[in-house]
């Protein structure tokens, strides 16, 4: 037989399982992003961030990320980035001791400065700072290498410096009533009262010659301990003002002290980490659970204790260390067999007499007797073959006196734990009393002692009178059972892997089957039904829980989401009634009322491992929980655990804008939305193309960062509440708006924080959707909107214009054929009266003077009304589209003459003086008849008008001739220039008329190619102007402006203007 050797680490701590010496230790490092390996100070500032000052700068750390200020970038104003000292004080301010003097932090502006305060008499601190201390009043004492110390007064901002003790200070610590105690590097020890004044010194190389340097200080219970360069570890007591003894452990290598608790003492030495027991005496190392137990060796330069209990550890070569606090007592078991490394246990069992019975694959079955005593050849007396298959069991339990193993392809075996006889249960394909498989993947006892063997071809009930194993035939051949539980009296759980659970009733043989709520078939790995009667099927997609109303398993998720997605390994009840899950991310407890997870344990608790075996767990009758994982297995009691209860505190800590980092606004190239730290910001203002935004964030808690957890929501968008274990969260294609994120934070244990980290922040429009541009349109649409309804309201005037121009031609053409057939009505009959009495004149001395006047008027009346009558039918005529002028070669000065000569007469009557300006020789190719009515009706409407002059002007110019015949009377208005044109319109100054000769004499001009215009003289009347081509053929060529051209169509010739009237004519 092959020997082998075991090895177990068994840690008993603080609650009777593991020993307060050993610690799931963290290490971080310049892998982790720290700035420099070699760390020489930490400190904690008031918001709970850690820092850590090496060699190459400053590292703040919020439990996940490294902030780093280094010699890379000194734009945050630390110009020395070798760091000694680090202190935050009571108002938040981070005092930084480097090479070269001390920097203050300003959280505000995320920078540094150089702390220049000068002493009284002009001194500035320079040079190495070996301690930065606050005292109990908020004072800050400061050491240095060669100005021994100083005193900051924040009050008043004073600066006191005191040199007199030594040069050198390594060292300060706090004593009673606010006094400090400092250290030098020449072996002395005095202290201080809070002002600065030294009250005693406690130690002398003068009294003590033999002293070497200190190194630090640590006071504890009024007691003031010391570490030597070269003499180790000192006890110092005095009684009032003087130094009584000291009491030196040289073979203790001591660097720094923490205190632990009353009587212990944390020591930091070149070898590593100790505990040393001030009334003993004695020293224990510190050791790691996480890798076998091993001492911590690392040289340690600094130790802090954190405000959530921690400890870390400032290393030379190393970077920190985390010492978390030891809350959950686990008992961690690593196995080690032989020289093939690590192993894992599949299975336990518990037997009557207490004994542990461990699975172990490949390498057997070793029993544990409750003393912690190992037996690892517990059958020594069985057979070989026996032997053999044992190395494969992958399920246990305890019954009828025996120990029950179920195989991997070897069966069950049933072992007498008094006579160690032992019985072979195998597969029979053609026997129905045998197993289904030799593959046992799970062994169960229900309530009334039978035992059930589960394989991947169905399960079989063991028959006590048969002494085998009987074959269920329930849910078909391949009915792949990884499990069974006990759902109540005389009925149990059946659960395939491929098929889910069936409830089996041992009395009637019925098998029902469960199903999921949702579509699919999850990997089913174990069952359980607690005390309150719930029924858990753990999968390797997540937990579920039967809902009985329905009879289907629905998907569980804590009140947080925690649980969504873990791959269940196994399920316990613990005595509380709370459910423990193992699963692939360490161990969950649920509290099965709350739904709320109460802990979450992993390897920073103590578990050997985050990973466990299927089914491989165990609850004692103590109440011990026992659960295997890849590196061994861990046992503890529920109620011996601790809640961390550390509220910590959650702040923001990056901002991402388009999946880049955003840092604050220093006065660079490009402008940044941070103005300061994230977490100072109440507000944010993006640009619209920076709407892809991403938040970090972190609670404040270094127990176990990885397990805190996180709430935030989106204000702005959905608005509800997110769970998330991840510290950071992306929004992409953000609208333009106002948006406020929110997140609140957990430590490990799930209490929560009791502030609410807050950053509002709004994505601007882009420009045509900013206010302006909606001002603009909005005056855009209302001079539109005005636009379009003056142009519906012009459209409409022009359609009842051009309705009221139908109109009018209709009414005036009604007009003009009335006057057309009256007139060609009455002219006959004016021909004939006139003809007889103009021979009756011819004879007017026959008559009586008075007879004769009254032929006179007669026949002056009777012209003038066929005067009138042939006008309206010149009218007609001339308006005609066929109408052409009877064009002749005409003189026109001898023309215009003649007409003035025969209106000298009605001139002279009327005593007005008739002018006339006529250039001689103008000759014109006209219509003779068409100039003489132009003229005839200008100068007979001037000399209605005129006071006492009246002038008519002829010249030649251009190709055209211009005859000009104006007024002296009141002239026109403006408005009526146009309408005195328009035919039969009368104008307000009227002094009778038709309203016809003005229409006329412009129509016969623009048939001759020209036009008459109006216009008012410079001293007063008015003054008409006709414009006649030489010829029309000049006309045709090059026409005035305003004249027609004869037979160019109807948009040639301007129609009549239509109206009642006219000037007076």
């Amino acid at each position: 037989m092959k020997r082998f050797v075991i090895s177990l680490f068994l840690l008993i701590g603080c609650a009777g399982f593991v020993s307060a010496r050993n610690y799931a230790l963290v290490s971080y490092n310049a892998d982790n992003g720290l700035s420099h390996n070699t760390v020489r100070c930490i400190a904690q500032d008031q918001r709970g961030f850690m820092w850590f000052g090496t060699a190459d700068g400053l590292s703040r750390f919020d439990g996940v990320v490294f902030r780093v200020y280094n010699s890379e970038n000194l734009r945050h104003g630390l110009l020395n980035t070798s760091v000694h000292a680090l202190c935050a004080d009571r108002k938040n301010r981070l005092w930084v001791g480097t090479e070269q003097g001390v920097y203050l932090y300003d959280e505000r502006k995320d920078a540094f400065s150089h702390f220049g305060v000068r002493t009284q008499y002009g001194v500035v601190i320079t040079g190495r700072i070996t301690r930065i201390f606050e005292n109990g009043d908020g004072k800050i004492w400061i050491g240095t290498e060669a100005q021994g110390f100083f005193v900051y007064h924040p009050e008043d901002g004073t600066l006191e410096q005191n040199s007199r003790l030594a040069d050198a200070v390594t060292d300060m610590a706090g004593g009673p009533d606010w006094n400090v105690f400092v250290s030098a590097r020449n072996g002395t020890v005095a202290e201080f009262d809070s002002e600065g004044r030294q009250r005693l010194t406690v130690l002398s190389t003068e009294r003590n010659a033999h002293v070497s340097s200190v190194r630090s200080l640590c006071y504890n219970n009024d007691e003031l301990w010391s570490c030597f360069e070269t003499d180790g570890l000192a006890k110092m007591t005095w009684s009032g003002d003087s130094a009584a003894k000291w009491t030196r452990r040289g073979e203790i290598p001591a660097r720094v002290l923490l205190p632990l608790s009353r009587g212990e003492l944390l020591v930091g030495s070149d070898d590593g980490l100790f505990v040393f027991y001030t009334g003993s005496g004695e020293i224990d190392p510190v050791t790691d659970m996480t890798v076998r137990s091993e001492p911590y060796t690392y040289t340690v330069n600094a130790l802090f204790r954190d405000r959530e209990g921690g400890i870390w550890v400032a290393t030379q070569y190393n970077g920190i260390t985390y010492l978390p606090r030891r809350l959950k007592p686990v008992e961690h078991m690593s196995l080690k067999i032989g020289e093939r490394g690590k192993t894992l246990a599949t299975a336990f069992a518990e037997d009557d007499d207490g004994n542990l019975w461990v699975a172990i694959d490949k390498r057997g079955v070793l029993k544990v007797d409750a003393r912690g005593r190992v037996d690892t050849e517990p059958f020594h007396g069985a057979s070989e073959s026996f032997r053999r298959e044992v190395k494969n069991v992958r399920t246990m339990l305890v019954a009828g006196g025996r120990l029950w193993l179920g195989t991997l392809a070897g069966g069950v075996y049933a072992c007498d734990l008094k006579t160690g006889a032992v019985r072979s249960y195998r597969n029979d394909p053609g026997v129905k009393t045998s197993l289904c498989d030799d593959d046992v993947e799970t062994l169960f006892r229900d309530d009334a002692g039978t035992i059930y063997a589960g394989t991947p071809w169905g399960f079989a009930r063991y028959d006590r009178k048969t002494d085998d194993f009987v074959r269920v035939n329930k849910g078909g051949n391949d009915l792949s059972v990884s499990d069974f539980a006990q759902a109540g009296p005389g009925v149990i759980w059946v659960l395939a892997r491929n098929k889910g659970a069936f409830l089996f009733d041992t009395s009637t043989g019925d098998f029902r089957h469960y199903l999921f709520a949702r579509a699919g078939m999850p990997n089913s790995v174990c069952i359980l039904t607690d005390s309150r009667d719930n029924t858990w099927l753990g999968t390797e997609t997540g937990l579920f829980r039967l809902n009985r109303e329905t009879r289907r398993f629905v998907p569980f998720e804590a009140s947080d989401g925690i649980l969504k997605g873990l791959s269940i390994a196994s399920l316990e009840e613990g005595g509380d009634g709370t459910l423990w899950i193992a699963c692939n991310n360490g161990l969950f407890s649920l509290d099965t009322e709350t739904q709320e997870v109460r802990y979450h344990l992993t390897v920073r608790d103590g578990l050997t491992g985050n990973q466990f075996n299927e089914r491989a767990s165990l609850r004692t009758r103590d109440g011990r929980l026992f659960f295997s994982g890849i590196n061994g297995y861990s046992a503890f009691r529920p109620e011996a655990l601790q809640r961390n209860g550390f509220v910590p505190s959650v702040c923001l800590t990056g901002l991402l804008v388009n999946d880049r980092w955003v840092e604050i606004d220093r006065g660079g190239r490009e402008s940044s939305p941070l103005k300061r730290p994230l977490h100072l910001n109440r507000e944010l203002r993006l640009k619209y193309n920076q709407n892809s935004v991403g938040f970090t964030f972190a609670a404040l808690s270094y127990q176990a960062p990885t397990k805190n957890r996180y709430a935030w929501r989106l204000a702005g968008q959905n608005g509800e509440w997110n769970h998330t274990d991840r510290n950071e969260v992306h929004f992409t294609n953000l609208s333009p708006g106002r948006y406020t994120f929110e997140v609140r934070g957990s430590n490990d244990d799930g209490v929560w924080s009791e502030n609410t980290a807050v950053v509002d922040f709004v994505i601007l429009p882009p420009f045509y959707r900013s206010a302006v541009a909606v001002v603009c349109y909005l005056l855009l649409l209302g001079l539109l909107a005005w636009y379009g309804s003056w142009y519906v309201r012009r459209k409409h005037r022009l359609k009842l214009a051009e309705f009221a121009s139908q109109q009018e031609k209709i009414n005036y053409q009604s007009k003009i054929d009335f006057f057309t057939n009256v007139a060609h009505e009455i002219r006959t009959p004016l021909s004939l009266i006139k003809v007889p009495l103009e021979s009756i004149l011819k004879e007017d001395g026959q008559f009586p003077p008075k007879v004769r006047d009254y032929l006179h008027v007669m026949e002056r009346n009777t012209s003038n009304l066929l005067e009138m009558v042939n006008q309206l039918l010149d009218l007609r005529k001339t308006e005609e589209t066929d109408y052409t002028p009877s064009m002749e070669p005409c003189d026109v000065s001898e023309l215009v003459g003649e007409l003035c000569t025969r209106f000298g007469p009605a001139a002279e009557v009327g005593g007005i003086r008739l002018e006339r300006h006529i250039e001689p020789g103008v000759v014109a190719q006209v219509d003779r008849d068409a100039i003489s009515k132009i003229v005839n009706n200008l100068l007979s409407n001037a000399l209605k008008y005129a006071k006492s002059n009246c002038c008519v002007t002829l010249a030649a110019d251009s190709g055209l001739f211009r005859i000009t015949i104006s007024d002296d009377g009141q002239g026109i208005v403006p408005e009526d220039m146009e309408r005195i044109f328009n035919t039969f319109y009368q104008s307000g100054n009227s002094k009778g008329g038709t309203g016809i000769g003005l229409p006329l004499a412009r129509l016969l001009a623009i048939k001759h190619g020209g036009s008459v215009v109006c216009a008012n003289g410079e001293r007063g009347g008015a003054v008409f102007t006709v414009e006649i081509p030489l010829s029309l053929a000049a006309a045709e060529s090059g026409a005035p402006d305003g004249a027609g051209q004869e037979g160019a169509g109807e948009d040639a010739t301007p129609p009549p203007r239509y109206g009642r009237g006219e000037r007076n004519l």
